[in-house]
């Protein structure tokens, strides 16, 4: 083998380590794969019971971060990246009313659930939207 061709190889075979290590990085930091349990704390009226959201599922099914996670700048544009952290829903949405932050109306916490999760659900004809207990666990 020529020098020309070792030294491309261990270039070639170098960036490949890079690229594994760097994926591997942000697949175990991401953890999609995980079920959150939103539970219902801090309600008024707590009717219902927990809810589990499993993100593998909502990927297979062609979910995208930013369906859920957002950050909206002054114009109503989702700013959010994966790199930010990820905030608990409640951070922004109050639990027992609309509120306003930076001039934009904030719906309460149940509304945005219920909202972003029956309106993508009956958009994409998939997933229950209807039965509360096809996604709440019983009290």
């Amino acid at each position: 083998m020529s020098k020309r061709f070792c030294i491309l190889l261990t270039a070639i075979l170098t960036g490949l380590v890079f690229l594994s290590v760097g994926t591997l990085v942000v697949a175990a930091t991401a953890e999609p794969d995980k079920v959150i349990e939103i539970m219902n704390e801090g309600y008024t009226k707590d009717k219902k019971g927990p809810v589990a959201f499993d993100h593998m599922a909502h990927t297979k099914a062609g979910a995208k971060c930013t369906d859920c996670h957002h950050e909206y700048d002054k114009d109503g544009k989702n700013v959010w990246t994966d790199d930010k952290p990820v905030e608990k829903c409640a951070t922004c949405h109050d639990v027992n009313k609309n509120t306003e932050k930076d001039g934009m109306k904030v719906m309460k916490l149940q509304n945005a659930y219920h909202k972003n999760c029956k309106d993508c659900h009956k958009e994409k004809k998939k997933g229950p939207y209807k039965k509360c207990n096809d996604c709440h666990a019983k009290k």
